[in-house]
């Protein structure tokens, strides 16, 4: 896979900034977090941030940003989810559990500001085989005002 490989579709092309956390902790689920004492919701974040920035940071001299982080203004993201098991899950809700992980883009100076973030309907693999994780696609949104 070329590293410098571009986004081409209708929501903006561009270098594609590609990184793979770990499975993103139940306590950011929606459903979850509301029965949670807010410190253990907090620390659970603000693992997942971090884990995301030097995710982000580590992954971006590979693909061919050398300097610094290319700070978009607007950007599009895609999670890819892989599950061991076959359950029903809420896109909606694993959308919401990675709120850290854009706060994590923002913070490692991919984008501006993460309101400019639009959030792609979430991919999600079933495979007993695969290690759970998220892998996460981030490119510039040109065609947003």
């Amino acid at each position: 896979m070329n590293p410098m490989e571009k986004h081409e579709g209708s929501k903006g092309s561009g270098p594609v900034i590609r990184f793979t956390l770990g499975k993103l902790p139940a306590d950011l689920s929606p459903n979850r977090a509301r029965r949670l004492h807010w410190g253990m919701r907090s620390r659970a974040a603000k693992a997942v941030r971090t884990e995301s920035y030097i995710s982000v940071r580590a992954a971006m001299p590979k693909q061919g940003f050398l300097t610094s982080a290319p700070q978009w203004k607007k950007a599009i993201v895609r999670l890819t989810f892989y599950f061991t098991l076959q359950r029903n899950r809420d896109a909606d809700n694993l959308i919401a559990q990675a709120k850290p992980v854009f706060d994590g883009l923002e913070d490692a100076g991919v984008i501006e500001n993460d309101r400019g973030l639009t959030p792609l309907p979430p991919v999600i693999v079933v495979d007993k085989n695969e290690r759970e994780r998220v892998e996460v696609e981030v490119w510039e949104d040109e065609a947003r005002d």
